[in-house]
């Protein structure tokens, strides 16, 4: 349930700053086309954060399904490539306790089990973090790839 939360928690704040940002007026004292001076930096950084914020805000159904996309191809990677096991010893049924000393000194029979996928679900921010890397490579490469059919409107 962690996941979850944090999903709609980021989402939930991508909303709300879009609207923030359509509710503030756009102010005209500023023009971004206009060239600044280097000597002039807060008006520079105020040109540098409109820009930057007008990037993001005509393209913030990209970030979001680029956000979502990679967590869900990090979930498939850790599944499938790279499944967590979870092993452990299971002794036999009745025994006392002299035989089972005498069993952990024999023969211990140690058994894998592969975590079902609920788990990876509920670990994907938590186990197996650098398997971020290739997802958000592979997303990155496959927008590049279609760049010229995916436009902000």
């Amino acid at each position: 349930m962690n996941v979850e939360v944090m999903l709609a928690a980021v989402l939930g704040s991508v909303f709300l700053i879009d609207f923030i940002l359509k509710s503030i007026k756009k102010n005209s004292q500023y023009d971004i086309t206009e060239k600044t001076d280097e000597t002039d930096s807060p008006r520079r950084y105020r040109v540098l954060i409109s820009n930057a914020t007008n990037y993001i805000r005509k393209r913030k159904k990209n970030f979001v399904l680029s956000m979502i996309i990679t967590t869900a191809l990090k979930i498939g990677i850790h599944y499938f490539l790279y499944t967590s096991k979870h092993t452990f010893l299971v002794p036999p049924m009745k025994m006392t306790e002299d035989q089972f000393a005498q069993w952990l000194k024999d023969d211990i029979e140690w058994f894998d089990r592969t975590e079902p996928f609920l788990y990876h679900v509920n670990t994907v921010f938590i186990d197996k973090i650098h398997l971020f890397i290739p997802a958000i490579l592979t997303v990155a490469f496959i927008s590049w790839f279609f760049s010229d059919r995916i436009t902000a409107r």
